[in-house]
C-alpha cells in the first residue's frame, strides 16, 4: 500500500513537471495548474489535473492564452486538455480571436493546438464559426476546420464542408459546398444568397471570392460564373464591384431595362448605395439582353467586348462602347420594323436623365430592317450597308432611333430596288431616305423596275416608291414589258433617257423640271418641265417645249421606209398615248424635212399604231404653212400623210405658189392642195385664183424661216 501511494505521488509530480515543461515549450512566462485529482475520470489516463492557464508571450507582449479546466496524461505521452479556450489577442499584424472546444491537444513540436468537440471560433469583430474540430497552427496563424462548418456575423450566415481561417491575413476560406446568406437590413434591403464549390472571405482586403459553379442572388439580381468575386467598399459592408470569370451571366429584375448579361467575363461596378449598377463591362462573347415592352422580347447587343456606363437608376445607359463583331437586334414594334445593325465597333454617348442621345457604328456597317405585313402596313425587307460609319440620333435608347446617317459607299437593297450613294440619311419617323453625293465627284443612284435615276441628291419619300431627285438628274426608263409606259414615238424595247435639274416621281407619275429633256436616239422632247405618266405613257412638256421626232414614212412608189425628222416648238407639248396624239400649244411650230414648216396656235400630230409613223396633222388658229414652193395662211389645216394632201380653211385661205417666172396667189374659204402636185382645189363662196399676180419671187417665200 505504501509503495502504491508513493508511485501515485511520483506520477503527480511528473504531470506537474510536464505541464511546467509544456508551458516553457510554448514560451509562456507563467503556467498555472491544478492539483492532482483522485479518483481519476478516465481510467486510461496516467495522471489527471484540474484546470489551469498557459500564457505564451513574444517579447513583452502576450501572444496566446490556453485556458483549460483539466488535463489528462496518457501512457503514450499524450496530454489532453478539457474544456479548452485558446485566446489570441489582436495586434497590428493580425485580428484577435478565441477558439474553444471540449478537448485539445498540443502537437507538432508544440506549434499546433488541435481542438475537438463543440468547436467555436469567435473573432474580435464578432465573426463566429462552429464545427466538429479545428487545428490552430501558430507558425502560419491558420485555423483549419474539417467537416461541416457554420459561421455567422451580424446579418451574415454561412456554411461549408471544411474551412480555414488565416488570422494574419484575416481570410476565411470555405473549402467545399460553400453557402453564404445575408439577411435584409432594417429597411428590408440587401438580402443576398451566395453558393459555390468553395469560397474565400478576405475581410481585411474587403472581398468575397466564390469558386466553381458560383452563384449570387442579390435582391433579384442573379449572378453566376465559374468564379465570382465581390469587392466591398473600404469603410462599409456595401458592394462596390463584382467580377465574374468564366461562363458568366447576370439576370436583373424588373423594372430595370437591362434583363440579361452573358460573357466569358463580366465586371459590375455599383453606385455608392451598392444596389444600382454604375458600369458594366463584358469580355469575350458578350451579349446584353434588354427588357422588352409588355411580354415581347427586347433588343439585344452582342460583341467581343461591351462596356456600358449607367445612370443612377442602374439601367439607363449614358455611355456605351462595343468592340469586334458588334450586332444590335431590335424586334418589331407595331409599324416600326425589326432592325439588325452590325459593325466592327460601336460607341454611344448620352446624358443623365436622358439616356443615350447618339451612337456610332464604325466599319463594315450593315443595317437590316424587316417587317411582316399587317393592318395598314406593307411588308418590308431592306438592307443598308456602309463601309465607314453609321451615326444614330436616338431618344434615350438604341431602339428609339430618330435619324440614321450612313457614310462610305452606301448601298440600299430591298425586294425591288437598289440604291447607292456616298452618304445616306434615314429619318425613321417619316421613313424618308436621302441619298447624297454632295461634296464628292460621285452621284447618288437608284435602280428599280422602272429604270434608274442618278443625281447629286435623291430623296426616297417614306421609304416607298416616291422619290425627289435634285441637281444634275439623269434618269433611264427601263425598256421592255417590265419597264414603265412611255410615249409611243419611243421604241418600247429600248431604254429612254431623261435629264433635268429636278425629278419628282410619285404614284406612277414623274415630273422633271429645269431644262428637262427626254430622248431615245434622235427622238427627243425638251421643256422647262416634263411630266411623264409612267402608267399610261402620256407626256406633258411645259415652257419652251421642243421636240425632235424621228418618224418613219413608207415611200408610196418604192415601198421603202424612209426617215422623216420632224422638229417642233411650242409653249407646251402634250402627248396622249392612247390616242397616239401629240399636241403643241401656244405659238406652235412644226418643221419637217418632207412636210414643210407648219405654224399655228395649236398643232396636233396623229400617229399610226406603233407610234413611229405620222397619220395626219391638225393645225388651228393663225395657221401658216411654208414648203419649198408654197406659203399658205388660214385658220385651220389638216395634212394627210398617206397621200400628201393639205386641206386648209379660213376666211380667207391664202396660198402663194412660186413658179419659175411668177408668184401665184390663190384665196378661198377652203383650199386643198398636195405636197407633190401643183393642183389646188378651191371650195367655198367668193373663191378666186389669180395667176401672175406678182412677178419674180413670192414675198413670203423670200423671208427667212
Amino acid at each position: 500500500m505504501r509503495a502504491r501511494r508513493l508511485l501515485r505521488y511520483l506520477l503527480a509530480a511528473f504531470a506537474l513537471g510536464f505541464a511546467t515543461w509544456l508551458g516553457l515549450q510554448l514560451r509562456g512566462r507563467s503556467i498555472t495548474t491544478g492539483e492532482v485529482t483522485d479518483p481519476r475520470t478516465d481510467p486510461n489516463a496516467v495522471v489527471e489535473s484540474s484546470g489551469g492557464l498557459i500564457t505564451r508571450t513574444k517579447g513583452e507582449a502576450r501572444d496566446m492564452d490556453l485556458q483549460h479546466k483539466g488535463l489528462r496524461t496518457y501512457p503514450d505521452g499524450r496530454t489532453v486538455f478539457q474544456s479548452v479556450t485558446v485566446t489570441v489577442p489582436p495586434r497590428d499584424d493580425r485580428r484577435g480571436f478565441t477558439i474553444s472546444g471540449d478537448e485539445a491537444e498540443v502537437t507538432k513540436d508544440n506549434a499546433q493546438v488541435r481542438l475537438t468537440g463543440n468547436l467555436k471560433l469567435v473573432t474580435t469583430d464578432k465573426l463566429t464559426m462552429t464545427g466538429p474540430e479545428a487545428t490552430y497552427d501558430s507558425t502560419d496563424g491558420i485555423i483549419r476546420i474539417p467537416g461541416q462548418v457554420q459561421f455567422t456575423r451580424e446579418r451574415m450566415t454561412g456554411s461549408s464542408v471544411g474551412a480555414t481561417y488565416d488570422n494574419a491575413r484575416d481570410v476565411l476560406w470555405m473549402l467545399e459546398q460553400a453557402r453564404i446568406d445575408i439577411r435584409p437590413d432594417g429597411r428590408g434591403q440587401g438580402e443576398t444568397h451566395m453558393r459555390a464549390g468553395s469560397a474565400g472571405f478576405a475581410r481585411a482586403e474587403r472581398y468575397i471570392r466564390l469558386d466553381t459553379a458560383a452563384t449570387v442572388n442579390r435582391e433579384g439580381q442573379v449572378l453566376s460564373g465559374d468564379s465570382v468575386t465581390v469587392f466591398m467598399q473600404p469603410a462599409a459592408d456595401i458592394v462596390e464591384l463584382v467580377e465574374l470569370r468564366g461562363q458568366s451571366s447576370v439576370s436583373l429584375p424588373e423594372p430595370q431595362s437591362l434583363q440579361q448579361l452573358s460573357a466569358t467575363d463580366i465586371n459590375l461596378a455599383y453606385q455608392p448605395d451598392g444596389r444600382s449598377l454604375r458600369q458594366v463591362t463584358l469580355a469575350e462573347r458578350a451579349t446584353v439582353q434588354f427588357r422588352g415592352q409588355g411580354k415581347g422580347p427586347g433588343r439585344s447587343l452582342a460583341a467581343s467586348l461591351i462596356d456600358m456606363q449607367l445612370d443612377a437608376d442602374g439601367s439607363t445607359m449614358t455611355g456605351l462602347s462595343a468592340q469586334e463583331a458588334v450586332q444590335l437586334r431590335v424586334p418589331q414594334d407595331g409599324a416600326t420594323p425589326a432592325r439588325n445593325i452590325s459593325g466592327d465597333t460601336l460607341n454611344g454617348i448620352g446624358q443623365p436623365g436622358r439616356g443615350l442621345t447618339g451612337a456610332t457604328f464604325s466599319k463594315n456597317v450593315t443595317f437590316k430592317e424587316t417587317r411582316a405585313a399587317g393592318r395598314g402596313q406593307a411588308a418590308l425587307d431592306r438592307t443598308i450597308t456602309a463601309t465607314d460609319t453609321l451615326d444614330l440620333q436616338t431618344r434615350g435608347s438604341l431602339e428609339s432611333i430618330d435619324r440614321a446617317t450612313f457614310v462610305g459607299a452606301v448601298v440600299v437593297k430591298d425586294e425591288s430596288r437598289t440604291a447607292t450613294a456616298p452618304r445616306l440619311v434615314y429619318r425613321t419617323e417619316s421613313g424618308d431616305i436621302t441619298l447624297s453625293a454632295e461634296g464628292t465627284a460621285l452621284t447618288a443612284r437608284i435602280d428599280d423596275t422602272r429604270g434608274s435615276v442618278q443625281s447629286r441628291i435623291i430623296n426616297i419619300l417614306a421609304g416607298g416608291d416616291d422619290i425627289v431627285a435634285e441637281t444634275d438628274v439623269r434618269s433611264v426608263l427601263q425598256g421592255g414589258g417590265d419597264g414603265p409606259a412611255r410615249p409611243g414615238m419611243f421604241k418600247q424595247d429600248q431604254p429612254v433617257n431623261v435629264t433635268a435639274s429636278k425629278l419628282e416621281r410619285r404614284t406612277k407619275k414623274a415630273v422633271y423640271t429645269g431644262d428637262a429633256q427626254i430622248w431615245q436616239g434622235a427622238t427627243s422632247i425638251k421643256g422647262d418641265t416634263i411630266t411623264l405618266d409612267e402608267e399610261s405613257g402620256n407626256l406633258l412638256a411645259v415652257g419652251k417645249a421642243r421636240t425632235v421626232m424621228e418618224l418613219e414614212e413608207k415611200d408610196a412608189a418604192t415601198g421603202k421606209v424612209e426617215r422623216n425628222v420632224t422638229t417642233g416648238t411650242a409653249g407646251e407639248l402634250e402627248y396622249q398615248d392612247k390616242e397616239r396624239k401629240a399636241i403643241l400649244r401656244n405659238t406652235a411650230r412644226l418643221v419637217s424635212t418632207r412636210d414643210g414648216d407648219l405654224r399655228g396656235n395649236r398643232i396636233e400630230m396623229y400617229l399610226l399604231e406603233g407610234g413611229r409613223e405620222l397619220d395626219r396633222l391638225e393645225a388651228y388658229d393663225a395657221v401658216t404653212l411654208q414648203t419649198a414652193t408654197r406659203h399658205a395662211t388660214g385658220a385651220r389645216l389638216t395634212y394627210f400623210t398617206k397621200d400628201g394632201r393639205y386641206v386648209m380653211g379660213g376666211t380667207p385661205v391664202v396660198v402663194l405658189e412660186q413658179f419659175p417666172n411668177e408668184c401665184r396667189e390663190t384665196t378661198g374659204r377652203r383650199l386643198t392642195f398636195y405636197r407633190t402636185s401643183d393642183v389646188i382645189s378651191v371650195d367655198g363662196n367668193q373663191s378666186t385664183r389669180t395667176q401672175g399676180r406678182t412677178a419674180g419671187t413670192c414675198p413670203a417665200l423670200s423671208k427667212p424661216a
